[in-house]
């Protein structure tokens, strides 16, 4: 493994981080807003799959890779898995060993940040993949969007543009069907001016 997120009281991570510095192995502590994936949420499971009762789960219809188990979902997730969710270490890495080895080659974050992306280009073999962001934080996200959507689609993901662009309206502009008269233009002013 490359990265490994680990939770404990202060005390506890301190002492950590120690030792991985002992051993030359780089560390840091991590500031999240909530505690997520640490046994520490354990309190919360019960109201949690208390409020889970009554929904009624059903197995994704597209393929789905879990952070949870590593691997292909291939059951509903219930309230248990997503209790899981809450509580258990996070296999991201195994997941993408997972879609690799499985021929995947293309990455699409989508989320507020570039962490996850960020993770995948560290690891081994990073000229192997292609990793791409939906949002940028500090960015427009629609402008990050859709310059993703057009690297996708050079990369050679094939892109469903009709349902992309059925909430558009778009207006038919008729051109002209003569050839078109060759007039020379000036841009940039008339220093450095370039032609066409």
């Amino acid at each position: 493994l490359s990265h490994l997120v680990v939770s404990g009281t202060m005390e506890d991570i301190t002492g950590f981080l120690g030792i991985l510095r002992g051993k030359g192995i780089m560390g840091k502590k991590l500031s999240p807003a909530h505690g997520f994936r640490t046994p520490f949420r354990e309190p919360l499971l019960e109201d949690f799959r208390r409020k889970m009762d009554g929904i009624d789960f059903r197995l994704p219809q597209t393929p789905f890779v879990s952070t949870v188990d590593g691997g292909i979902l291939n059951r509903p997730p219930d309230a248990d898995h997503w209790s899981r969710h809450i509580t258990a270490p996070v296999r991201f890495e195994e997941g993408i060993n997972y879609m690799r080895n499985k021929g995947v080659d293309v990455f699409l974050e989508v989320g507020p940040d570039k962490i996850l992306g960020d993770m995948l280009n560290s690891l081994p073999d990073r000229e192997r993949i292609r990793v791409f962001s939906t949002c940028g934080r500090h960015s427009d996200s629609l402008e990050v969007f859709y310059d993703t959507l057009g690297k996708l689609f050079t990369t050679g993901v094939n892109i469903d543009w009709n349902s992309f662009e059925k909430d558009f309206g778009h207006k038919k502009v008729l051109l002209p069907a003569y050839p078109f008269a060759q007039k020379s233009y000036t841009l940039f002013g008339e220093q450095g001016a370039r032609q066409h």
